[in-house]
């Protein structure tokens, strides 16, 4: 769909609805909660609890060393390739169709709409937890070791930038640069891709 104000704000509210957070956290709780009575703060606490470590999608790179360090792994147990990213397709989508991921922008009707008290309640819970889970993530950071871990990180995004360049042109995404479906080498939908350059690559630098 055109992604007008308008139709953003329809797919916000119908995803957000009256006591009921979004289905990211439902999947993550462990316990029953309610979005309008909970303390933000308790409920944030009350997952981490609940799990050794949660990643952070913006912080990919940080969370990918970090679970690294602390299950002792290889950089080849960690590396990835970006299945789709803005501007291209995205092929996990609505009945396997390949669909275009518009770039990011912010309107200022959008940046009004995340202003307004209406989604502010809605989103209380799931705003209180990213926090809490950033500062976990800078925590374990800390406790591991910050140089140490600043010096694998440096490693890890070299690595990456060798993958991208030798294994993208090799491995077949589940959408094209066109937009038309592919039979993919992913392991599963977009998620797994190009996993037999990634292998070849970590034998010939030596990852394992």
């Amino acid at each position: 769909m055109e992604p007008t104000d308008k139709q953003f704000q329809r797919y916000l509210q119908k995803n957000v609805k009256r006591s009921k957070p979004g289905y990211y956290l439902q999947s993550l709780s462990t316990k029953v909660f309610n979005n309008e009575k909970d303390d933000p703060i308790d409920f944030a606490n009350k997952i981490l609890n609940e799990y050794d470590f949660i990643g952070i999608t913006e912080r990919m790179d940080e969370s990918a060393v970090v679970l690294m360090m602390l299950l002792n792994l290889s950089m080849a147990d960690v590396l990835y390739m970006n299945a789709k990213s803005a501007g291209s397709y995205d092929g996990g989508g609505y009945n396997g169709k390949c669909t275009y991921i518009w770039p990011s922008f912010v309107t200022p009707g959008m940046e009004n709409y995340f202003q307004s008290d209406k989604w502010q309640k809605a989103t209380r819970l799931e705003v209180e937890f990213y926090k809490a889970a950033n500062r976990s993530l800078d925590l374990t950071i800390d406790k591991l070791g910050r140089s140490q871990f600043e010096a694998h990180l440096t490693k890890f995004r070299q690595i990456l930038r060798v993958i991208e360049e030798e294994c993208a042109p090799k491995a077949v995404f589940p959408c094209s640069s066109l937009g038309k479906n592919n039979k993919t080498d992913c392991l599963w939908k977009d998620s797994g891709c190009g996993t037999t350059c990634l292998d070849e690559m970590s034998t010939k630098m030596n990852l394992w």
